[in-house]
């Protein structure tokens, strides 16, 4: 768990990459030193060249001449070493009694002998392919019955006989390296089998009492001695007066360590003035590196008193074997503690806290340190047994009792983180759910299926079941798979604890060099740093976590060597260099077409005569042309072929025909809506019942942005097969109606004058056309009458119509003309009989009053 053990296990994995890339660049380097000895041993034969006629002889000759030199014949491999070495390894193999080391060593001469066989391998392919080229190059040979030139045939049969020659040493090198494949992995197989015959091993049950005590004794042995063996020199006069002298530095460096590890944080923040400066608003960059440096203080103090007291008692002279042993125990364990301590401090406060338990209350993140505090113990005690386990004193039963308190412990930790990082999880999610947007984006809430609230889910699980299964495991037997399981996870826990502290100091120094620059970073430009170091610390954290888990520093190394070499599928090879040239020259062409893309837009098109629609849609094409002739670019510097791709895109292409066909049509559409311009951005557009404004024009939909502010997303086919009203395609001019009624009784002349009158007044009204009353009819209740003209920008027919309305109304009211709303009388006839029934209902029998009822048989 702790940040300690993790960074040990980081300088492993660096270690093991840079032993990875040694071999790897040491290898052809053994070759080339070997090659002059080895150079007699090449055991290939060549069939004999065919004589050649005396008359061509000279052509012989000239061809010869003519021919290239043939490259180097490259490293050669000493054979018959190899074929000693391969037949150790089978026999080895076959005894299946060699130890896990001596397979290992094995193994590591049989990957060198390997690297020798590809590199000879290598040489002689380079070098019968100009050779091979130039049988290309004369065509094929002639068939049965028929004849070529005699210079021909010749040359032909001597290209014949150099290509057997060069090509001899790769066949032979390819034998070779093909069986070499086949006894590493059975190497790899057999350790892979003892490891898993080891793990479900069934082992003595820790809670057996007959146990407990030979364990304890054991353990007291051990210590014990380490003891005595440090105590022994004392009886000798000459080491007492050592040791004496040593005492001063010695009490030295331990009150050194005791004030380190007591009060050395709390006079880091009290006495100097760090603390002050940490104190200030976090706005400037001196308030900032100012905590970074307290917070690398609270770690490097500790870690500086645990190792000055281990300093101060290997100064004193009485360690020897086994209490030196110890003592290193003893200090990387605590070292541990103090770094697993610090990561639990820097992971449950401040910012670290907010995203990686999000919205946690402060009794959980209390909790949450507790938890990992209790694993960093579970850790650096696993560290000091490991240790004295290394002295093998201990027997495999005892030791499975002495594990069994620390499973217990590291069950207990993982299982209460993991119910802590459920809990913060669900929270979130319930948070988020119920509170209010604004609420939600001042607080950051992940939403439910984020990737934070995934991860934290995920390990929260895996820490529950582990926690509970481990402990589990062991009191069944299984102590070696309880072992294999919870350390690694608690290891795996602060690699990834480490992993997000390294991750929001990085982010830190970001935002404190561009402050000390003059400024704030920008959101943008600090949420892509943020990602790019998120990818980086995961490409770094990948290898750490696969050592934890158990796979080797060769496995490492062959892993990084497949990635090199690439993975061949059909006749394109696909290796890392390749995919990094895709990727370095795929994004220099997207970055010059998005700056072509810029100049475009913001200083040549601007300064020409075409309108925004004809502007975008040529800025647009630019950018589709350049990303097409990256991607382009860029497969072909891989060295991808693209004939390969036939197959697949005649599959892609009944794939179209069945399921793409709208994706392809609404591109196709897209093309055309760009080249033909039915439509631009900026034009006032009504299409299905929407109407607005056209944002952009992408390849698979449009965008139009409502009068109301929403933006609706129409697929371009729609465009261009549907009905689409387009009011600013040829112009902006655009004719605007405005209807209007007047009382009967009007004078009509009248009216039409003022209409007209208000229409040319106007400033947004053209002239010509002239605007023009039309007298509709008579309506029910009005004479109608409509205004139409002119407007010189159609996009503003909303404004100018209400400036007509307001006006008319003005004018109406000064000229006495009535603008009517709706009336109905209502007429009822027989008024007289209606209010005589009314009256006389009033006055009939009431309901229960006993009053005779109807006659018998009128009932009705």
């Amino acid at each position: 768990m702790s940040a300690g053990r993790g960074a040990r296990w980081g300088w492993l994995g660096a270690l093991a990459l840079g032993l990875a890339l040694a071999l790897g660049a040491a290898a052809p380097a053994q070759e080339g030193t070997g090659a002059g000895t080895a150079a007699s041993t090449d055991t290939s034969t060549t069939a004999p060249a065919p004589t050649p006629a005396p008359a061509a002889a000279p052509a012989a000759a000239a061809s010869e001449e003519a021919a290239p030199p043939p490259p180097p014949a490259g490293p050669r491999v000493d054979m018959a070493a190899w074929e000693d070495l391969a037949s150790r390894a089978e026999s080895v193999l076959a005894s299946g009694e060699a130890s896990n080391e001596a397979l290992a060593e094995l193994r590591g001469q049989l990957v060198a002998m390997r690297d020798q066989l590809k590199a000879q391998r290598d040489a002689a392919v380079a070098r019968a392919e100009p050779i091979r080229k130039q049988l290309e190059a004369l065509g094929p040979p002639p068939a049965e019955g028929e004849s070529e030139p005699v210079e021909v045939a010749t040359q032909r049969a001597e290209l014949t006989r150099r290509l057997k020659e060069a090509e001899a040493p790769a066949r032979t090198a390819e034998a070779a390296l093909q069986r070499a494949e086949g006894l590493i992995g059975q190497i790899d197989r057999l350790v892979a089998e003892r490891r898993a015959r080891a793990l479900l091993a069934r082992g003595p049950v820790p809670v057996d009492p007959t146990l407990w005590w030979p364990a304890a004794a054991a353990l007291t042995e051990v210590v014990s001695r380490a003891v005595q063996e440090a105590l022994s020199p004392l009886g000798s006069e000459i080491r007492r007066r050592e040791v004496l002298d040593a005492l001063p530095a010695v009490m030295v460096l331990l009150v050194v360590a005791l004030v380190l590890l007591v009060v050395g944080r709390r006079w880091l923040r009290r006495f100097t003035p760090l603390g002050r400066l940490a104190a200030r608003p976090p706005s400037g960059a001196a308030p900032m590196a100012a905590r970074a440096l307290l917070r690398a203080g609270d770690l490097a103090l500790p870690a500086l008193g645990v190792i000055a007291a281990a300093q101060a008692v290997a100064l004193s002279g009485i360690l020897e074997l086994r209490s030196a042993a110890l003592v290193t125990a003893l200090r990387d364990g605590a070292l541990l503690l103090v770094a697993g301590l610090w990561l639990a401090r820097e992971l449950t406060g401040g910012e670290i806290a907010a995203t990686v338990l999000p919205g946690a209350e402060p009794a959980e993140r209390a909790a949450v340190r507790r938890a990992l505090s209790l694993l960093a113990g579970a850790a650096a005690l696993w560290a000091l047994l490991a240790r004295i386990d290394v002295l093998g004193e201990i027997g495999a039963e005892h030791m499975a009792v002495l594990r069994f308190p620390l499973l217990l412990l590291g069950g207990v930790g993982l299982a209460r983180l993991g119910q802590l990082l459920l809990r913060v999880s669900r929270r979130a999610v319930h948070a988020r759910a119920s509170g209010g947007e604004e609420e939600e984006a001042e607080e950051g809430a992940p939403a439910e299926g984020s990737p934070r609230l995934t991860v934290l889910r995920l390990l929260g699980l895996a820490s529950l079941l582990l926690g509970v299964a481990a402990p589990l495991a062991a009191l069944a037997g299984y102590g070696n798979l309880a072992s294999a399981a919870e350390l690694p996870a608690i290891r795996s826990l602060g690699v990834l604890g480490a992993a997000v502290v390294i991750h929001r100091e990085l982010l830190d120094l970001y935002a404190f060099l561009a402050r000390l620059g003059g400024g704030a970073a920008e959101a943008e430009a600090g949420r892509l740093t943020g990602a790019l170091l998120a990818l980086a610390l995961a490409l770094g954290v990948v290898p750490l976590l696969a050592l934890v888990w158990g796979a080797s520093p060769e496995d490492l190394a062959a892993a990084w060597r497949a990635l090199i070499e690439g993975v061949r599928i059909g006749e394109t090879t696909i290796s890392f260099g390749a995919f990094v040239t895709f990727a370095v020259i795929f994004v220099v062409g997207y970055t010059l077409t998005r700056v072509v893309q810029g100049v475009l837009r913001g200083s040549i098109l601007p300064s020409t005569r075409l309108d925004r629609g004809a502007q975008s849609a040529l800025v647009t094409g630019t950018g589709y042309v350049g990303i097409f002739l990256s991607a382009l670019a860029a497969i072909t510097a891989a060295g991808i072929d693209l004939s390969s791709l036939a197959i697949v895109a005649g599959a892609l292409s009944v794939g179209i025909g069945f399921g793409l066909q709208a994706i392809v049509s609404n591109f196709v559409s897209g093309i055309i809506l760009l080249i033909e311009r039915p439509i631009k951005e900026g034009d006032w557009v009504e299409v299905g019942g929407v109407s607005g404004y056209v944002k952009k024009i992408s390849v698979r939909a449009t965008q139009i942005e409502t009068f109301d502010r929403a933006t609706v997303v129409l697929p371009n086919s729609e465009l261009i097969a549907g009905t689409v009203t387009n009011w600013t395609l040829g112009s902006p001019v655009g004719r605007m109606k405005v209807p209007v009624g007047v009382a009967y009784g009007s004078d009509t002349e009248k009216v039409r004058d003022i209409l007209l009158e208000i229409a040319r007044a106007h400033p947004r009204i053209l002239r010509r056309p002239e605007p023009k009353v039309v007298f509709l009819g008579f309506g029910a209740d009005s004479l109608n009458f409509e205004l139409r003209a002119y407007l010189r920008d159609i996009n503003y027919v909303l404004s100018t119509t209400s400036d007509i309305n307001f006006e008319i109304d003005r004018r109406f009211r000064e000229a006495g003309i009535e603008i009517p709303f709706a009336q109905r009388d209502i007429h009822l006839r027989d008024i007289d009989r209606l209010e005589d029934a009314i009256r006389n209902a009033g006055r009939g029998p009431r309901r229960g009053s006993g009053g005779a009822g109807p006659a018998e048989g009128e009932a009705g």
